[in-house]
């Protein structure tokens, strides 16, 4: 690898970072403004089995009612993981291995699934991966747990606040997904 590939590697990686950064920061402001958290909230996972804990809320909270906290913190998984647009490379391109989101995301639509409930299946089955997902999987996701959590809080979860996470409709990107 030559050395402008390298800094060109390396600072597209603090790019990204600062990008997720930037994305939840945005994030945890709009939560904190419309009083779904607040200033104490504890926002990281902590303890053990955090992460089965947080992808057991992504599960439930499509089919039942949970507090607002734990909302937030599905919001924040999902901003986490944003998913891609398109198949990319998953190896290096001697291999050519793409990301096989093609098969996952048919198999999500065959069983009118989210990928919440997806990963969890995968997990009580003692499969430790996670896969890479479309963003329009997660925005799915996104969409049904906001519809079903909003039967519960029509006040707080109302368009506007609907608006403002995932962008404008003229804009039509999903705004705590965003790239730039």
């Amino acid at each position: 690898m030559s050395s402008s590939a390298n800094r060109t590697q390396k600072r597209a990686a603090r790019r990204n970072l600062q990008r997720f950064k930037l994305r939840r920061k945005k994030l945890i402001e709009v939560l904190t403004e419309n009083h779904i958290i607040s200033t104490k909230s504890p926002l990281a996972e902590t303890g053990k089995r955090s992460t089965h804990d947080t992808l057991f809320l992504r599960y439930k909270a499509t089919k039942e009612k949970i507090h607002l906290d734990e909302f937030a913190r599905v919001l924040l998984t999902i901003n986490k993981k944003r998913g891609y647009k398109s198949n990319r490379i998953l190896k290096n391109k001697e291999e050519g291995i793409l990301i096989d989101g093609m098969t996952i995301a048919k198999e999500l639509y065959d069983k009118n699934i989210t990928v919440g409930q997806y990963v969890f299946s995968l997990l009580r089955e003692h499969k430790n991966y996670i896969p890479d997902f479309y963003r329009s999987d997660l925005q799915r996701e996104f969409d049904v747990i906001w519809e079903f959590q909003k039967k519960f809080y029509p006040s707080i979860l109302d368009e506007r606040l609907y608006i403002e996470l995932i962008g404008s409709p003229k804009k039509q990107t999903w705004a705590i997904c965003e790239t730039s």
